[in-house]
Formats: structure tokens, sequence, C-alpha cells
């Protein structure tokens, strides 16, 4: 339970429409609806395809029907894991994407064995952690072992959502940002959305 009362690993395990701030906005929480995204793989793709070698060990924490693995399989990446708490996203990703030699693991990130890999990133994921949930962040700083990469609002408080600056984050466990830049103009993104890229 948390500050709103309601579990909130019960809610992303099965979404439903009762705690949304905007419920005709409820598509947005549904596997489905990120599926059809196809293009904003390309967010993810485009970044790492200029740091990382084909081999590099890359996860994905919540990654919902998949959209970004298979895109980053697609590029050439072939050494990729995703966790997801969401069992109907995988069994989705599976029937909509080429996952095949991906690790899926279903489970919550706070719950999840995490292992070391070069690269850990996030696309709309962690903005929905609540702050009991914060310990992942160490998590994620410990186990990267070359590059963090997020994509997450950093401005805009919800019911579900928790906005934080992340390059204080990340900056506070000896991660450095490369760079970033407000996604807008991928939408649905908002200016809010910003993308960052940390190195050890």
């Amino acid at each position: 339970m948390n500050g709103i009362g309601i579990d909130i690993k019960d809610f992303w395990r099965k979404p439903y429409p009762d705690l949304i701030d905007k419920q005709h906005l409820f598509e947005w929480y549904q596997p489905e609806f990120y599926a059809k995204l196809a293009k904003q793989a390309c967010l993810i793709v485009d970044e790492l395809e200029k740091i990382l070698p084909k081999d590099a060990s890359i996860l994905e924490l919540g990654c919902g029907a998949g959209r970004n693995l298979a895109g980053l399989k697609k590029a050439g990446f072939n050494n990729l894991a995703g966790i997801e708490i969401n069992k109907n996203a995988i069994e989705l990703g599976r029937k909509t994407f080429d996952l095949s030699g991906i690790k899926l693991t279903c489970s919550a990130i706070e719950d999840a064995h995490i292992p070391e890999v070069d690269c850990i990133y996030t696309h709309g994921v962690l903005m929905h952690l609540p702050p009991e949930s914060e310990g992942v962040f160490e998590t994620i700083a410990n186990k990267a072992r070359l590059f963090i990469l997020t994509v997450e609002n950093e401005s805009i408080t919800g019911n579900l959502q928790w906005p934080r600056n992340y390059e204080k984050v990340f900056g506070a466990f000896g991660w450095r940002q490369l760079h970033s830049y407000s996604t807008e103009n991928w939408p649905p993104n908002s200016r809010f959305n910003i993308l960052r890229l940390f190195a050890k």
C-alpha cells in the first residue's frame, strides 16, 4: 500500500479505470495502446546504437509488450532481456512482435532479480513507482555497468505518477549525464517526458 491507499502492483498487473485521473485516457494504461506505438522504439534504438556494440547486454525495466526490445532486436542487438509485471502484456508482445531469444521475466521491478548488464533503460516506467519503491533507483545504479537510459515524465503529478528529476536521482549514485532532451516530438509524449542518458 502507499499514500493513496491502493496496491500499486495489483493495479499494474491488471489495470482498471477507477484510479485514472482522466478516465477517457484509460487506454494509455493498456498494453495494446503501447504495442501500437512501434515507432517509439526508435527513441531507444537510436540512442543505444550510438554507444553500444550489438552484443552488449541490455535490460528494459517495465518492458510492456516488448515494443522497444523488438526494435532493438530488429536493429541487430542480440543480448536482450525485459522485466514486466503484467503477464497479459508479455503474452500480447509474443503475439505481436518477434521476441524470440529475448529473456522476459514477469515480475514487479521491486521484486525482480535485476542482473548486472551493460545498459539498463526505462521508458515511461519509473514515473509510476511510488516513493516507497525508490530503492529500485540504487539497484539500477549498482547493476548497470556502462549506461542508464531513461525516458520519463518529470513534471506531471497524478494518482499514479510521481515525477522526479532523474539527473539528480542517478547523479546521487555517481552517474554522469551525457545529454537530455524533451521527447515531445514523439506523441503521445509531451514536453514533460525527458530522455536522459547516463554514463558510469
